[in-house]
């Protein structure tokens, strides 16, 4: 279940339109120290990102980065969550969703074994 914390964060920075670099330090800091470990919290910081019309430069670097942690563990790609996330990614046209929806790729054919060239030997 997700922590009421993070509910009423997303509720008030949504109706604020904007994430503000306090905003996101706080919710690395305090509501998201371990990242996103639940399907809620990944739900919530997508619609956050929806209905925001200004953000801090970092956040979809962030959000990006949180959610592809979400998606892949140190096994690999999570099938069951990388495909929810694609199908949630193909509802959205933000910057943080584009950012992400090319991460998740990238990931998934390096992890498929198919030649994705200096891409794979970066991440």
């Amino acid at each position: 279940m997700m922590a009421t914390s993070l509910r009423d964060f997303a509720s008030r920075t949504a109706a604020s339109g904007r994430i503000r670099f306090g905003d996101l330090r706080r919710l690395q800091r305090d509501l998201l120290p371990n990242g996103i470990t639940t399907r809620e919290e990944a739900e919530a910081l997508l619609n956050l990102d929806q209905a925001v019309s200004r953000a801090d430069p970092d956040w979809p670097g962030w959000l990006s980065s949180a959610l592809k942690a979400y998606a892949v563990s140190g096994e690999g790609v999570d099938s069951q969550r990388a495909s929810w996330l694609a199908e949630r990614l193909s509802e959205r046209r933000t910057k943080a969703a584009q950012v992400l929806a090319r991460h998740l790729a990238t990931e998934t054919r390096c992890e498929a074994g198919s030649d994705a060239g200096e891409a794979c030997s970066q991440r």
